[in-house]
C-alpha cells in the first residue's frame, strides 16, 4: 500500500509500505479521509508532540473515517464495506482507569502516531474492532474524520458543566475551537465569544453566530456592564493564552484548558485564580463519545461544513503539511521550500517576500499571507539556482531556498493575514501584460531575423525569400504579431481608465494569444535558417582544427551563456560564433565534442590553453 511515512523532521515522503495484517480482535480499514491535527504539524516541524518522539519512520494521522477492508478471526460485529469513524484513543480495559469508565486516562492507552503506532494517512488502517462506529447515512467521510475533534470538545463541555443560557468565552478559532462553540450552542448556552489573533479564522464563528474579536483584551467590551464568561475555554495553547483564559472567567467561574502552551505554567501567578477562586480544568481527549458525535452531526445540532476544509490526494501528504507561517505571540515561524525565488541568490538581495499558509482552515483565498524575511535570517539556506532550459541566470538565479523555524516579527506581516492571494492577484494583471510585451518584442526580433536570412539563403537557384511557403509565413507572422500587439494595447488601456478586474477578459485573452504567436514565429524562423536554426554553433575552432559542435535545439532568444562559467568535467567553453538564435549551451557542446566524437586528452588540454589565453586581463 501506499503511505505518508514521516522519516525525519520535515521529512514526509509517499512511499510502498506493507498492508497491515489485523489481529483477530482488530479491523482493516481502508481511509477515505484523514484530517491534519496540530499535533501532526507539531510532530512534523519539531520531531515530537508534547514531548512524544517516535523511535523510527512513522505514519502520522489519527483522526480518520473509512470503509471496512477485511475482519479479524474474533470480529462478528462488522462486515466488509461498512462506512465506519474511529476513536484513536484506544484503551486496555483492564487497569485502574480504564475499570472507573476514565479511559481517556487510561495508563496503558495506545493512540495511532504516537510514538510507535503508524497512523492513518495511508491506503489501510489495522484499528481495534471496539473503536469504531458506523456512519450515519447522511454524514460524509470527511465529517467522520472530523468527529474525533467534535469528540474531544464534547468531552471538555461535560466536564465544564456548563447549563444552558450561561456566558461562554473561547480563545481560539482552529478545529477545537470550532468544536467546542457548535457543541457549547448545541447545549443552549448563551451568549459566546471568541478570540482569534488570525484574521483569516475570524469569518468561521461569526457565521455560527459567536461574537468575535482579535485578542482576549479585545472581548472585555463586548460584555461591558454585565459579568464576565462563566466559562473560558482555552483551545490556544499560546504562551499567554492561559493567563488570558483566567483572566477572563467570572469569580468562581471555570476555565477549561485544551491547548498546550509551550511555557512552564509554574511563571504564572496564582493572584488570578485565587482572587476568584477560579476552577482549573485539564482536559485530555475525549471519552466516550463518538456515538453521541455522530448523532448531533446527523440531526443536525453539529455541522461538518462548518469547518473550513481544503482536500488534498495521499500524494500531496507532503504539501499538505508543509509551507506554513505559525503564529507563536508576537512573531510568525516559517517552515516550507520555495522554487524558482527569482534573485534570492544576488549578493545584493536582503530581503525577501514569502508567502505562506497561515491558516490551512480558513476559505482557499484567505489561506495564505506575505510576509518580509531579512536574507540573512537564520534558519535560511539557499539550496541551489535552477535551470531554466539548462541556464540558471546567475548572478540572482531562480532558488530554491529551505526556511527552517525561521522567526520574524508578526509586524512584518503585508497588508494583513490571509491577504497573500490578494497581493499576488493584484500584481499578476500587469505582470502578465508585461511578459505579453516581451513576447512581441521577441517575435519582432524573430521576424527581422527571418527576413535577413530568407534574402541572403540562395537555395535551387533562388533566395528562400522567393519561395511562396516563405513568403506566406513572413505575411502570416506579421498579422499575428500586429494583432497581438493591438490586443496587448487594449488591455492596458483598459486597466489604466477601467482598472485591473474589469479588463480581466482582455487579460485572460493576451496571456494566451501572445504566447501561442511567438511560439509560432520563432519556430518559422528556426526553420527559415535551417539547420543553423537548431544547432549550438556553426563550427569550434581548437588550436586549428575545426571539429563538429553538437545540435541543440533552439531554447529562446537571448544572450549565450557566459564562457567562463563553470562547465561539467572540469571544462570551461570557449568562445564562438553567434548563431543570432538559440543560446548556445557550451557544457553540453564540450561534453559532445569530448565523449560523442572521441576527442584526445591532448585535445582537451588544447581546449584549457585556449580559454587561458581568453581569460586573459589584457584581453578583457
Amino acid at each position: 500500500m501506499k503511505a505518508a511515512r514521516m522519516f525525519a523532521v520535515r521529512d514526509v515522503r509517499v512511499v510502498e509500505s506493507p498492508t497491515p495484517e489485523p489481529t483477530p480482535t482488530e479491523v482493516l480499514l481502508r481511509v477515505k479521509a484523514c484530517a491534519i491535527c496540530a499535533s501532526d504539524l507539531h510532530m512534523y516541524e519539531e520531531g515530537h508532540s508534547s514531548g512524544v518522539y517516535p523511535s523510527g519512520p512513522i505514519i502520522l494521522g489519527h483522526e480518520f473515517s473509512g470503509e471496512v477492508a477485511a475482519c479479524g478471526a474474533d470480529v462478528t460485529d462488522w462486515q466488509i464495506g461498512e462506512r465506519v469513524a474511529c476513536e484513536p484513543s484506544w484503551h486496555c480495559s483492564h487497569c485502574d482507569m480504564c475499570e472507573r469508565g476514565l479511559t481517556n486516562l487510561c495508563r496503558n492507552i495506545i493512540f495511532p502516531s504516537y510514538p510507535d503506532r503508524d497512523g492513518a494517512m495511508a491506503e489501510y488502517i489495522a484499528v481495534p474492532a471496539f473503536s469504531l462506529a458506523k456512519l450515519p447515512d447522511n454524514v460524509d467521510f470527511i465529517g467522520g474524520a472530523l468527529a474525533e475533534p467534535l469528540g474531544v470538545a464534547l468531552h471538555a463541555v461535560r466536564l465544564s458543566g456548563l447549563q444552558p443560557g450561561m456566558k461562554v468565552a473561547i480563545l481560539g478559532a482552529g478545529a477545537i475551537g470550532l468544536s467546542i462553540l457548535q457543541t457549547c450552542q448545541a447545549f443552549g448556552a448563551g451568549e459566546v465569544f471568541v478570540a482569534e489573533p488570525r484574521e483569516g479564522r475570524r469569518a468561521a464563528p461569526a457565521r455560527l453566530g459567536a461574537r468575535v474579536a482579535a485578542s482576549a483584551e479585545e472581548l472585555k467590551p463586548l460584555w461591558e456592564g454585565s459579568p464576565e464568561p462563566d466559562v473560558v475555554f482555552e483551545a490556544a495553547g499560546g504562551d499567554h493564552s492561559f493567563a488570558e483564559a483566567l483572566d477572563l472567567a467570572r469569580p468562581e467561574g471555570k476555565v477549561m484548558v485544551l491547548g498546550i502552551p509551550s511555557l512552564d505554567l509554574q511563571q504564572y501567578s496564582a493572584k488570578i485564580p485565587r482572587r476568584k477562586e477560579v476552577t482549573v480544568v485539564f482536559c485530555r481527549r475525549s471519552r466516550h463519545t463518538l456515538h453521541e458525535c455522530l448523532a448531533m452531526l446527523s440531526d443536525g445540532r453539529l455541522k461538518a461544513e462548518a469547518f473550513p476544509t481544503r482536500d488534498y490526494t495521499l500524494d500531496q501528504s507532503s504539501e499538505a503539511l508543509e509551507d506554513s507561517i505559525r503564529r507563536e505571540g508576537d512573531e510568525y515561524v516559517i517552515n516550507g521550500r520555495k522554487w524558482w525565488s527569482s534573485g534570492a541568490g544576488d549578493p545584493r538581495c536582503k530581503v525577501y517576500i514569502v508567502m505562506g499558509k497561515t491558516d490551512p482552515e480558513a476559505p482557499r483565498h484567505s489561506q495564505q499571507s506575505m510576509i518580509l524575511v531579512p536574507a540573512d535570517a537564520k534558519g535560511i539556506t539557499l539550496i541551489r539556482p535552477l535551470t531554466v532550459f539548462g541556464y540558471d541566470d546567475a548572478p540572482h538565479g531562480h532558488m530554491e531556498v529551505l526556511f527552517e523555524n525561521v522567526r520574524v516579527p508578526t509586524s512584518n506581516i503585508l497588508l494583513g493575514e490571509g491577504r497573500g492571494f490578494e497581493i499576488a492577484q493584484g500584481r499578476l494583471g500587469p505582470g502578465r501584460i508585461h511578459h505579453c510585451m516581451r513576447l512581441i518584442g521577441l517575435a519582432e526580433r524573430a521576424l527581422e531575423l527571418m527576413c535577413k536570412r530568407a534574402s541572403s539563403r540562395v537555395a535551387f537557384g533562388k533566395t528562400v525569400a522567393q519561395q511562396t511557403v516563405t513568403q506566406e509565413r513572413i505575411a502570416e507572422a506579421r498579422c499575428k504579431i500586429d494583432m497581438a500587439r493591438l490586443l496587448t494595447l487594449k488591455a492596458a488601456w483598459l486597466m489604466d481608465v477601467a482598472g485591473n478586474k474589469v479588463a480581466k477578459t482582455e487579460i485572460a485573452m493576451i496571456k494566451v494569444v501572445a504566447p501561442s504567436m511567438a511560439c509560432q514565429v520563432i519556430d518559422w524562423a528556426m526553420q527559415a535558417h535551417g539547420g543553423g536554426g537548431v544547432h549550438g554553433a556553426r563550427q569550434q575552432v581548437v588550436h586549428g582544427q575545426r571539429v563538429a559542435g553538437a545540435d541543440h535545439a533552439i531554447t529562446g532568444l537571448g544572450p549565450a551563456r557566459r564562457a567562463d562559467q563553470p562547465l561539467a568535467h572540469g571544462a570551461k567553453g570557449v568562445g564562438r560564433e553567434d548563431v543570432g538564435l538559440g543560446q548556445i549551451k557550451a557544457a553540453e557542446l564540450v561534453a559532445d565534442v569530448g565523449f560523442q566524437l572521441g576527442v584526445q586528452r591532448r585535445q582537451l588540454d588544447h581546449l584549457a590553453a585556449l580559454q587561458a589565453e581568453i581569460d586573459r586581463p589584457e584581453r578583457g
